[in-house]
């Protein structure tokens, strides 16, 4: 009884959220909000090779140097994304 109350539940309450979802996903992607998100990008993925760069050089216990090595490489990809997606945003020059 109790787990079709929650079924039933989720079925009127999941649509909603991935339409929500979807239409967000899809401003995401706008024209207009490219060099932020490309600006974002180029951040975390800075950020991300600082954290793997420490990580690979510091010895300690904490993390391991392949998953420093790791999070080096997903930093190089997000940085190198976001690069691309400045280059397909237009300049405001």
């Amino acid at each position: 009884m109790k787990m079709s109350l929650f079924v039933s539940w989720l079925k009127r309450v999941i649509p909603p959220l991935l339409a929500a979802f979807g239409s967000n996903v899809k401003r995401l992607f706008m024209p207009e909000a490219r060099p932020a998100l490309a600006e974002d990008l180029r951040k975390v993925g800075v950020t991300a090779i600082g954290i793997g760069l420490v990580g690979t050089i510091v010895d300690s216990v904490n993390i391991a140097r392949g998953d420093a090595l790791l999070v080096l490489l997903f930093g190089v990809i997000i940085w190198v994304f976001g690069v691309w997606m400045s280059t397909l945003s237009p300049s405001k020059e």
